[in-house]
């Protein structure tokens, strides 16, 4: 994938959109937006090489994937994502080594568990 994108899971499609069109106002650009719902037993590197938008799924945990962004625009996504009045605030997350051969239902299961130490770190 040479364009920049996102990988949404657990979003319906008009919420994808909103986020999508937020970011690309902030990044100056057009992004390539993809759906992870309905693909939780594929490997996340074929979801990724498929490049069809798939499906849309209100769902648990909302995930965002950069795909193709440097640190800067990571930071500007971040600092430019829609507020909780419009949309829920996903967990942020990117491609790496280990987890693009993992399948995404694996990838969700991760994430939830980072998600839980840190809150659960934060309490202490």
């Amino acid at each position: 994938m040479e364009q920049s994108g996102i990988m949404v899971y657990g979003y319906t499609e008009s919420d994808a959109r909103l986020i999508r069109d937020a970011l690309e106002a902030a990044l100056g650009g057009t992004l390539l937006m993809l759906s992870g719902s309905g693909r939780e037993s594929r490997i996340l590197e074929d979801i990724l090489s498929d490049e069809a938008s798939g499906v849309y799924e209100e769902g648990e945990p909302k995930v965002l994937m950069f795909l193709g962004f440097d640190d800067v625009m990571v930071k500007t996504a971040l600092s430019s994502f829609p507020g909780a009045d419009r949309v829920a605030r996903p967990i942020f997350c990117a491609p790496t080594e280990q987890n693009i051969t993992w399948p995404l239902s694996e990838l969700l299961e991760h994430l939830e568990e980072e998600r839980n130490y840190w809150k659960n770190k934060e309490k202490k």
